[in-house]
C-alpha cells in the first residue's frame, strides 16, 4: 500500500497488464497506466512520485533513457519492475540504464507465461528465480525437442498444469519458456 505504480506497458489486454493492475488494487496501492510512449510516461512521472516503475524488460533500457532524456522525475523510484522473464543480459543493461540516470533502485521481474492467468514475481528478499503458485498449478521441465520429461542440464521448456482455478484448465500446456530449474 505504500507504494505508486507507474506502468510503462502497451495498453492491450494481456494477462500482464491485467496482473498488475489486479495487484495494484489488491495492495490498495496508486497505480498508473499511461502507455508506453516515453512522453506520456515522462509527463505521468512527473506529477506522480512513482516508487515502482514498471517497464517490458526488452525495451525497459531504452525506456529509460529515453524518460531521462524528457525530464521525468525518476528520484522518487525504488523498483524498477521488468515485466516478461529478463535474460542477464537484459537485466544488466536496465542496472546499468538505472545508474546512468542517476537512479538507485532493485531491478525486479515478474512473467506470465504465454496462455497463463497467474503472474509470477521475484521475491526481494534475495534469492534468484520467479515465484509460482504451488497451491494452484504444477510446474514441470522437459526436453524442449521431444517434451519429455527430462534430467539433463540445461535450459528445459516449461510445461504447466493448473490445479485449483475455475473455468478452462491448462494440461500439461508447454509455455514454450525456458529454465535450468524447478526449485521446491
Amino acid at each position: 500500500g505504500d507504494d505508486v505504480l507507474v506502468c510503462g506497458l502497451p495498453l492491450s489486454p494481456t494477462a500482464a497488464l491485467q496482473s498488475l493492475q489486479l495487484a495494484a488494487v489488491g495492495a490498495g496501492s496508486p497505480a498508473f497506466f499511461p502507455g508506453q510512449d516515453a512522453d506520456e510516461l515522462a509527463a505521468s512521472l512527473r506529477l506522480i512520485p512513482a516508487t515502482v516503475l514498471a517497464q517490458p524488460t526488452d525495451a525497459a533500457a531504452q525506456l529509460l533513457d529515453d524518460l531521462d532524456e524528457a525530464g521525468a522525475e525518476l528520484s522518487t523510484v525504488t523498483t524498477l519492475l521488468l515485466v516478461g522473464a529478463p535474460t542477464d543480459d537484459e537485466r544488466a543493461e536496465a542496472a546499468a540504464a538505472l545508474a546512468r540516470v542517476g537512479v538507485s533502485a532493485a531491478v525486479l521481474a515478474v512473467h506470465v507465461p504465454d496462455g497463463h492467468r497467474l503472474m509470477w514475481g521475484e521475491c526481494r528478499r534475495g534469492g534468484t528465480g520467479l515465484h509460482t503458485y504451488p497451491d494452484l498449478e504444477l510446474v514441470q521441465l522437459v526436453d524442449p525437442e521431444t517434451g519429455e520429461a527430462s534430467s539433463d542440464g540445461g535450459p528445459q521448456e516449461i510445461v504447466l498444469t493448473q490445479l485449483g482455478l475455475r473455468g478452462s484448465a491448462l494440461l500439461r500446456w508447454r509455455t514454450g519458456d525456458l529454465a535450468d530449474e524447478v526449485a521446491t
